[in-house]
């Protein structure tokens, strides 16, 4: 069949009308929920002007946005976030506040701003509230006034006369915060940051390798995601020590360099299970050499596809490692 330029412009036309009405669609449904987010706040507030008004709304939509974008996990983050939406002044309040982190140099994920309500009005000592924020945000408190200007900016979120929600954590959540879990945590996050230097060598090692491309991109996307402290953080963090952390490197740049610190490292829910499962005779233990030859090949069981024998590890055709 000869090619028709007609037949390519009519197709082309097609496909561009389409995108337009999506394009009409999305507009719809954003201007249909712009208006009722205003009808909302004409039942919730006394407030007349129109400017407070239509910032609010705005304030509902971006909050929208950004909560579908997260892909949160947390049911009652986004039960919470939720709620919030659908109280404009409320969703204003969380974004003015997530804003002024930003400004600050903290990137808080969304899912984090109901926890961090929880800490700051739970029954415990100022210093261990502190500390629990301070895990969340990154940001040292020099002085509690810092700590009790950023609890009454989140208190304000649900306690503005007016507002239509509250945070209400489950019987006993954060009453009593135990030092062992801090600890742990510590530890973990000691692990993580240890293992970043780790993962940027192997990024730098094969920068300009054209076959490793893939794995070059994974690796960094990675690490983007572990320092942007975004919702997919400690997912990626386990990636990361999973693949670069390995039991001889526990071992000799943590275990023996701070052996306070990892007392009874084996117990300790947030390592990955290559570190705590092995005891120290086993961190001892230097691997013994592969008798797989390089370049061998073998058939992946879980997907039939071909994988190569590096010398360490089996790898797909993209160059991404599988693990038998």
């Amino acid at each position: 069949m000869a090619f028709s330029f007609a037949g390519a412009l009519s197709g082309m036309d097609k496909v561009q009308a389409r995108k337009d009405r999506e394009e009409e669609l999305a507009q719809a449904r954003e201007q249909s929920l712009f208006q009722i987010y205003l009808n909302k706040l004409e039942k919730q507030t006394a407030y007349k002007s129109s400017d407070a008004y239509l910032e609010a709304a705005q304030a509902s939509l971006d909050l929208q946005k950004m909560v579908d974008d997260a892909d949160i996990d947390d049911e009652e983050a986004l039960s919470f976030l939720n709620s919030a939406i659908q109280d404009p002044f409320a969703a204003q309040d969380i974004l003015k506040f997530q804003r002024t982190l930003e400004k600050d140099g903290r990137s808080v994920p969304l899912s984090q701003i109901r926890s961090m309500m929880i800490i700051t009005q739970a029954k415990a000592p100022v210093q261990d509230k502190m500390d629990y924020i301070s895990q969340i945000t990154g940001k040292d408190f020099t002085d509690e006034k810092e700590f009790y200007r950023m609890a009454q900016e989140l208190s304000k979120i649900t306690t503005t006369p007016g507002r239509t929600f509250t945070v209400t954590p489950k019987p006993g959540v954060l009453t009593a915060f135990d030092p062992q879990e801090k600890r742990q945590k510590a530890m973990a996050e000691i692990v993580v940051q240890s293992t970043i230097p780790l993962a940027k060598a192997y990024v730098n090692e094969i920068l300009n390798d054209p076959n490793k491309i893939t794995e070059l991109s994974r690796i960094q996307s990675l690490l983007d995601q572990v320092q942007s402290g975004g919702d997919q953080a400690d997912r990626a963090a386990q990636f990361l020590m999973d693949e670069f952390m390995t039991p001889a490197k526990f071992q000799e740049n943590l275990l023996e360099m701070f052996p306070s610190k990892f007392e009874n490292y084996d117990k300790n829910p947030y390592l990955p299970p290559q570190l705590r499962n092995l005891s120290t005779s086993n961190l001892n233990t230097e691997p013994e050499p592969s008798s797989i030859p390089v370049g061998a090949t073998a058939t992946n069981p879980d997907t039939g596809v071909v994988i190569t024998w590096d010398g360490t590890n089996w790898k797909d055709p993209q160059g991404n490692i599988v693990n038998l």
